[in-house]
């Protein structure tokens, strides 16, 4: 299992595999220190060291982490049809294109582009899954966006055959639309039936 930041945006259809380690904030370089210790005194040993500080040597000893700048949380951003395999390193603010593979234990430093293939540390582009016209016809076809049993009947084996049919067959095609779901109204039903333990 992968634990992902809350504010991560994730596209339909993407496999990602467990140990998948999203790394932390980007410390300040530009400021004096770029330690946790300059910019949160909430940190314990921070804490704990103004505290024994402040009782031993003065009472007014203050710590005015407002003026120190601060780390930059920056969103993960995962496109469509994405495969991140085992234990890749993630950082914040990158953005991982459309159909892009992220092969196991892969350090990912920068965007990835659609149709990828990335590996290493750190990572490089081994190669693109399809020529270029083919990953420009996906992108433009968006087929993320419609009914997989729609898809399925177009034939998804063959992505040149799949491209080339498309665009005769849009017109028959259901457009997915997710079901809006109301997790509290959904918990408190579950609790008034029978169902409940």
């Amino acid at each position: 299992m992968s634990e992902l930041p809350l504010n991560t945006k994730i596209g339909r259809y993407c496999s990602i595999g467990p140990g998948v380690k999203p790394l932390g904030f980007r410390h300040p370089l530009h400021a004096v220190s770029m330690s946790s210790a300059a910019f949160n005194p909430r940190r314990e040993f921070v804490h704990s060291y103004l505290r024994d500080f402040e009782g031993t040597f003065s009472a007014s000893a203050t710590f005015a982490p407002v003026s120190t700048p601060q780390p930059q949380f920056r969103p993960l951003s995962i496109g469509h049809d994405v495969w991140i395999g085992a234990y890749v390193s993630l950082p914040g603010g990158v953005t991982i294109g459309n159909g892009a593979v992220i092969a196991s234990n892969t350090v990912v430093t920068k965007d990835v582009p659609s149709y990828a293939i990335l590996g290493g540390n750190p990572g490089k582009i081994i190669k693109f899954r399809f020529e270029d016209k083919i990953q420009a016809d996906l992108e433009a076809i968006q087929w993320w966006n419609y009914e997989l049993s729609d898809l399925h009947a177009i034939g998804m084996n063959d992505p040149a055959a799949f491209c080339a049919a498309f665009p005769s067959r849009r017109v028959h095609l259901r457009e997915y639309k997710p079901r809006s779901v109301d997790i509290w109204a959904e918990c408190q039903q579950l609790m008034r039936s029978s169902a409940w333990p």
